[in-house]
């Protein structure tokens, strides 16, 4: 059996050998091929893949150094492990040629690239990088280029610290031979070598790879590198101009352009951009047109531009194309440039085409409207036609589109009116671009007035409303369509003042064209929640109006009245109160009889608010006298309080005007004290005389205010459980007359300048305290001698018959001894005649304080008698 050869041994290739092992093909293909030695062994290089052929060409080239011309290698060798040793030996140790490549130096680099990202080849390359005696430059870069683009944490820890060497200038550029994905490590170093860029001069040579070590950053560390401020900004448009851009790619560059970078920054990568593709240039062109201003991307929209400009002069460029990434880009953007530059690159017919094309997209609609409105003014004659009929293909939201890019003074065409009347959204649209007068003219009848008004009520003009609503009133669209209207201008008070005034106008009108309560009452109710003062006019022309509202039959409308009449003069920053006013609710309520419980209600608060003001010491004295002498018409009683208040003032006018309200009012038993204290103080003769009026005006009221005013005048007062009126005067036919003559007594019972209007008062109610008892008495059964039809008379005081006469009955026998109190009736009843004149003169003696004294003690112990009878007779 032949003997075997193994790979390697070289000593048993001779053709003996050969022989000997039986290959008698290998010792064919040797005699054929001895021509071309080199050949074998690149035959097997080419082979090298096989662990075999590598172990028979690794013979070779150990053997014959000069070998390694004719090797070229695969791809990828395999090296089986017992070569292991050897090869890393040879590769970390080639010797470097002096002044050239040496062949082994060569052989050694390329050995170390076929090897690749297999465990060896990692493990020789980081060995060589490694190794404290320097491999060879050429090994070492073969080394670097195969870690950096390895995974190997260490071996590319070693590529790192390598290029970290590297001068500062060339460092950043450096970087590109390491691959991403970066590690934390990585990236700081990455960014350190950048900011060298930021900061320093570059040679232009080395911004290529720069860009495409910029290119590889993550997206955040991208975004940050690229918007911080560099203070060389000449670096950052060299990157640009390297073609930074194309290698960031269209998807990552969006994600990057959404971080912050600045105005300039965006607009350097932007102009890079037009470099790219046309698709790419679309895609990214549909983004930063809708995130940024259009002239940020300009490069890219002049890009389509040359393209369609082009197609101008030269047949086989198509513009078509061009044209659709153009209306893409428009109906993207933001703003309104690129409706404004695409409307004047468009011939006639191409935005009704445009628009059938592009229908489904999103925001077509918008977008096509601004480009319209740039056309027509661009030439409304030559487009509006077209730009109407786009209206049927893209609808309303077009022309609100139109409206929006259209300026408020542009006159808008014919052809409009119809597609713009048509549509309540279209109306809105176009009013809230400022066209509402142009479209109010165009609402010509009620009905159409009436649609334009509530399509557009939050966008038309004032005057616009009005003039509406002029055409679309009660009369013309009813008066609950007209409510409905005006509801929806709540708030905006120049045009509810405005139906307001014609409303309250139209009462002086025709029947037919009058504003029902309905209307007034909706009206005044919305102009006063939206703050209505006095803004039909002036003072004079909202009291008109009021006036003539408190005339209206309906009491829906008077209340309404009466809350706008709260509002001109009682709420608290009002400091006046129109006194016209007043006057007239003065005069409705008159008119109704106090039936109408808000007039009533509103008139008593006129009425405190006029004595509030009366009050007002800030005011000047004639307006406060005006306030105190209108509150006396008002509510006298409230006026009353006010002036008693007053009537100590030091001023003379208004003390004086005072005491002529309390004079002319219906005073109250508790009045006469103060009245009393002011008649004390006063010396003008003109306010007492007011004064003594008002004392004498002081009415009790009730019988049992009367019986208690009566008390007053005693002195002592009597015990109060001896003051029931349903005692001391029984009979209702007696309280008048009781009242009258109490409340003078009580009048005059101070009036030391004349005691005998005092001493009658008491004389006439003691005559009448005699008719009580004896009625009482003789009901009681006592023997008074008096027949029924007598006491009859004596009751009502001779309507029913003769009455027998005060005096007689005082004398009388019979009753003396029942009543002891008579014969001071008597004696009080001499005081009226007791004053003849002195001897020899006709002048007559006047009664005096003595006098007066001298009636108060006849008439309390006459009163004591009578309470006491009274109560016995009961």
């Amino acid at each position: 059996m032949p003997d075997r050869l193994h790979p390697g041994d070289l000593r048993r290739l001779s053709e003996p050998a050969l022989a000997a092992a039986g290959e008698f093909t290998a010792l064919a293909a040797l005699t054929r091929s001895s021509h071309n030695p080199d050949a074998a062994v690149t035959a097997l290089a080419s082979a090298s893949q096989d662990e075999v052929a590598f172990t028979w060409l690794w013979a070779l080239v150990r053997e014959q150094e000069s070998r390694w011309r004719s090797v070229k290698l695969p791809e990828q060798v395999s090296v089986p492990e017992s070569l292991h040793h050897e090869v890393t030996e040879f590769i970390v140790k080639a010797p470097a040629g002096q002044r050239q490549i040496s062949i082994a130096e060569d052989g050694a680099a390329r050995l170390l690239h076929a090897l690749g990202q297999t465990p060896l080849g990692l493990s020789v390359a980081r060995t060589s990088l490694s190794e404290p005696e320097a491999p060879s430059p050429r090994v070492r870069d073969a080394a670097i280029t195969l870690l950096a683009a390895s995974t190997d944490h260490d071996g590319r820890a070693l590529v790192v610290e390598r290029l970290a060497r590297v001068p500062e200038h060339k460092r950043a550029a450096a970087f590109e031979r390491l691959h991403p994905p970066y590690n934390e490590a990585e990236l700081a170093a990455i960014l350190s070598a950048l900011q060298l860029v930021t900061d320093r001069p570059i040679e232009d040579a080395d911004f290529a790879a720069i860009a495409t070590v910029v290119a590889r950053l993550p997206e955040d560390a991208l975004a940050e590198l690229l918007g911080r401020t560099w203070r060389r900004p000449d670096n950052k448009q060299k990157l640009s101009q390297a073609g930074l851009v194309p290698k960031i790619g269209t998807d990552r560059l969006q994600a990057v352009l959404a971080h912050e970078l600045g105005e300039d920054t965006t607009k350097l990568l932007l102009a890079g951009a037009a470099s790219l593709p046309a698709e790419q240039q679309l895609a990214l062109g549909t983004y930063t047109f809708a995130a940024f201003p259009s002239d940020w991307s300009q490069p890219i929209w002049n890009s389509f531009v040359g393209t369609i400009q082009m197609a101008r002069q030269h047949r086989f460029q198509r513009r078509e194309p061009a044209l659709a990434a153009l209306w893409t880009l428009t109906t993207a953007a933001s703003d309104e440039h690129a409706a404004q530059a695409l409307a004047e690159l468009l011939d006639h017919g191409e935005l009704l085409s445009a628009a059938h094309d592009h229908r489904a997209e999103p925001r077509t609609s918008q977008r096509f409207g601004a480009v319209a409105a740039a056309l027509l003014q661009k030439s409304t004659d030559t487009w509006a036609e077209e730009v109407a009929e786009v209206a049927d293909v893209l609808g309303t939201d077009y022309l609100v589109g139109v409206a929006a890019g259209l300026p408020a003074e542009y006159t808008l065409p014919g052809a409009l009116r119809t597609v713009v009347m048509d549509s309540a959204q279209a109306q809105a649209g176009f009013a809230k671009a400022g066209f509402g007068a142009q479209l109010a003219a165009w609402a010509e009848t009620p009905t159409s007035a009436e649609t334009l008004l509530k399509a557009a009520h939050t966008d038309l003009l004032d005057l616009e409303v009005c003039d509406l609503l002029g055409r679309a009133d009660w009369a013309a669209i009813g008066p609950n369509a007209y409510l409905t209207l005006c509801r929806s201008f709540d708030g905006r008070l120049p045009v509810l003042v405005q139906q307001l005034r014609q409303a309250v106008e139209s009462l002086t009108g025709p029947e037919a064209a009058a504003a029902g309560p309905d209307v007034l009452t909706t009206l005044l109710t919305l102009a006063l929640d939206a703050g209505l003062r006095h803004d039909l006019g002036d003072q004079a022309e909202t009291t008109a109006a009021v006036t003539r509202l408190l005339d209206h039959p309906d009491r829906s409308v008077i209340d309404a009245a009466c809350a706008w009449i709260r509002v001109l003069d009682l709420t608290p920053e009002t400091h006046a109160c129109d006194h016209q006013r007043v006057k007239a609710v003065v005069a409705a309520d008159n008119d109704r009889g106090g039936t109408l419980p808000t007039l009533v209600t509103l008139r008593a608060e006129l009425a405190r608010r006029l004595n509030e003001l009366a009050l007002d010491t800030t005011l000047e004295i004639p307006d406060r006298i005006t306030h105190l002498e209108l509150a006396a018409e008002v509510d006298p009683g409230t006026a009353r309080d006010t002036a008693l208040s007053l009537a100590a003032t030091h001023n003379n006018d208004l003390r004086a005007a005072s005491a002529t309200v309390v004079a002319a009012t219906p005073g109250r038993p508790d009045d006469l004290k103060r009245i009393l204290e002011l008649l004390t103080s006063e010396s003008r003769q003109d306010i007492r005389h007011s004064l003594e009026a008002a004392k004498h005006r002081i009415s009790s009221g009730t019988i049992g205010e009367a019986v208690n005013a009566l008390a007053d005048l005693l002195e002592p007062p009597p015990d109060p459980a001896r003051l029931d009126p349903q005692i001391l005067v029984p009979d209702p036919l007696h309280h008048d007359r009781f009242v009258l003559w109490v409340d003078k007594a009580r009048a005059r019972a101070d009036n030391h300048d004349d005691p005998g209007s005092f001493i009658e008062a008491v004389i006439n109610l003691a005559d009448l305290m005699v008719d009580i008892v004896l009625v009482a008495a003789t009901e009681a059964g006592a023997k008074t001698g008096l027949t029924a039809q007598v006491v009859q008379a004596i009751r009502d005081n001779g309507t029913s018959g003769k009455r027998p006469d005060i005096g007689d009955l005082l004398v009388r026998q019979n009753l003396q001894p029942l009543f002891g109190w008579f014969p001071l009736c008597t004696a009080l009843r001499k005081k009226r005649t007791a004053h003849p004149s002195p001897l020899g003169s006709t002048k007559p003696h006047n009664l005096g304080s003595n006098d007066l004294i001298t009636a108060k003690t006849l008439f309390r112990d006459i009163t004591n008698g009578w309470m006491d009878d009274m109560y016995r007779y009961r």
